[in-house]
């Protein structure tokens, strides 16, 4: 026997884990549906993971705005699930991770039945309707993705030491994540944040300078593919994969499924 599970990734949120019932899961916005998905992008029932012995299936429900697995979108045919699989729907990101001996899979470094169960925290008021994500929405969320998961931050000299950030707070000092040389460097002298899908650099200590392509850096900055950081007396390169693909997978590819509800804000007065 295998079990499956879903890590439900929202903003504002921790990674929660749903598992995934023998007869399958139904996801949706609305109180039907097994996996509630509280927003304006996500359909009444949008989409259903069902197991067939080992194997799972994705299947979309006719949603306004489509499923999409690994940047693809999902269309009108089931797709097999496999493993660290990519499930968006609306502005939700799930992967699903499958059981498949006695050990637990694990996510980001922990195992899924230590994580946090997902709940629903409250419903929102006038979703009768479904907020319509178009194909440039899309391709933005799944550009962000991309650099979350794919940047580096590169040493430069003989060293070529490399870290990913991430959507971790990554800190630059004596003895820190990314370390400095030196006795008088500051503990914590500069550090790199996710913010609104960009990674995002800062001062933290006058003590310790630090340079953003060549001018001092004053103030949090979002980082570009290709900037030079000097932190102290270290350089660093922020590096970015080309992206080219993800605009390719959605080039003249539907991101609907069905039927398209339509959203409307309401008159202010």
């Amino acid at each position: 026997m295998s079990t499956g599970y879903v890590i439900i990734q929202q903003g504002g949120h921790a990674d929660r884990v749903a598992t995934i019932p023998p007869e399958g899961l139904t996801i949706g916005r609305g109180e039907e549906a097994q996996l509630q998905l509280p927003n304006v992008s996500v359909s009444r029932l949008h989409a259903r993971i069902r197991p067939e012995g080992r194997r799972y299936f994705l299947e979309d429900a006719g949603s306004g705005n489509g499923t999409v697995v690994n940047h693809e979108p999902l269309g009108g045919q089931p797709r097999e699930l496999g493993s660290e699989d990519v499930i968006t729907i609306g502005s939700f990101k799930l992967v699903f991770l499958v059981k498949t001996g006695r050990a637990f899979p694990s996510w980001r470094g922990q195992f899924v039945n230590q994580m946090q169960p997902y709940t629903v925290a409250g419903r929102q008021q006038g979703t009768d309707a479904t907020f319509g994500l178009d194909k440039a929405t899309l391709v933005r969320m799944a550009e962000a993705d991309h650099r979350r998961d794919s940047a580096r931050l590169i040493e430069q000299g003989t060293t070529g030491r490399a870290w990913q950030p991430g959507d971790r707070e990554l800190i630059f000092g004596r003895n820190a994540q990314i370390p400095l040389p030196g006795w008088l460097t500051a503990a914590r002298a500069a550090r790199i944040r996710w913010v609104n899908g960009h990674h995002v650099i800062e001062s933290l200590s006058w003590w310790t300078p630090s340079q953003l392509n060549g001018s001092p850096l004053t103030s949090p900055t979002r980082l570009s593919n290709g900037a030079r950081l000097r932190i102290g007396k270290v350089l660093f390169r922020y590096e970015v994969p080309s992206s080219a693909h993800i605009r390719k997978m959605y080039e003249d590819k539907p991101t609907t499924g069905g039927r398209r509800e339509t959203f409307s804000l309401p008159r202010k007065g």
